[in-house]
């Protein structure tokens, strides 16, 4: 039977996890676009993921998981893939990396969400897990705005 411990040590892998991908796909997206605006936003991001990922990594080791997860997981690895084939084959990369984005950030939210659910409310992750999920949403946000601005300057869309 699952105990208390070995449930949260699983959701808090699987979010840091989660951030790693974050990290590694906003990085690709910076690599992959030529426009220096989104290219800082997307370094930014980056950094951000792994500075979520630092936060979260001790409470990883306190309810039993691996921390040392740093290599984001095969569900990140396909998403970045589907990004690079993506990219290579669309007219507007930037609108095809920007979509990328959000359903990575997606992705993240509702994996935090289901993280937030149940008993891992009463422990002192709560506020911690809160904060970073209204971080990823902050930044869904930035780049849900910053992909509809594209198809108003887009022609033909």
């Amino acid at each position: 039977m699952e105990t208390y411990t070995e449930n949260h040590g699983q959701k808090l892998e699987q979010l840091l996890s989660l951030l790693n991908d974050g990290k590694i796909g906003y990085r690709n997206a910076a690599q992959q676009t030529e426009n220096p605006d989104l290219r800082t936003i997307f370094m930014r991001f980056a950094a951000q993921r792994e500075e979520l990922a630092d936060q979260l990594r001790p409470f990883v080791t306190t309810y039993g998981g691996d921390p040392d997860n740093i290599g984001g997981g095969a569900l990140g690895a396909i998403h970045r893939s589907w990004m690079n084939i993506k990219t290579a084959f669309t007219d507007n990369d930037d609108q095809a990396i920007l979509e990328t984005c959000k359903n990575g950030d997606l992705a993240a939210l509702d994996a935090y969400d289901d993280a937030l659910q149940g008993s891992i409310l009463e422990t002192p992750l709560k506020p911690i897990l809160m904060n970073q999920r209204i971080d990823i949403h902050q930044a869904f946000l930035e780049i849900d705005k910053l992909y509809f601005g594209l198809f108003k300057t887009s022609p033909g869309i």
